[in-house]
């Protein structure tokens, strides 16, 4: 992993900024879930459990979504950022956080967690979760 930059900063940012989501422990309804993926453009083919927030956000010039789901060591973000395009995945870190970037179709899905946390198990159920369209 390497220091964060661009929409890294970004992501950590908006995450220090909203920090009290991640204490929200709340079984978001799959309905409700399913209606915020499709308002960016994905689809919800199998459940996605353990939510506890959901909501819509801003990143940078684009709508996007800010998710909390419930990780091994604490509480684990997912941003799904439309028009945030990135060639490839990345990872990243900071003094608190582990995250990693990965390109969707239109755009891009941070999974943000503490320290050693498994963020590629988290980023795996999302993936298996939403599909995608253009």
């Amino acid at each position: 992993p390497h220091a964060p930059q661009g929409l890294e900063t970004t992501v950590l940012n908006h995450i220090q900024d909203e920090l009290p989501h991640l204490h929200e422990v709340r079984d978001v309804p799959q309905q409700r879930l399913a209606k915020l993926i499709a308002q960016l453009g994905g689809e919800l083919k199998t459940p996605l459990r353990h939510v506890n927030f959901a909501g819509k956000c801003q990143m940078r010039k684009y709508p996007g979504a800010h998710l909390v789901l419930a990780g091994e060591r604490g509480p684990v973000t997912v941003l799904i950022m439309p028009g945030e395009e990135i060639p490839a995945g990345r990872r990243f870190h900071s003094e608190r956080f582990d995250g990693e970037l990965i390109p969707i179709d239109n755009g891009s899905v941070a999974v943000v967690g503490e320290r050693n946390e498994d963020i590629d198990r988290i980023a795996h159920r999302v993936a298996q979760s939403i599909r995608w369209r253009i």
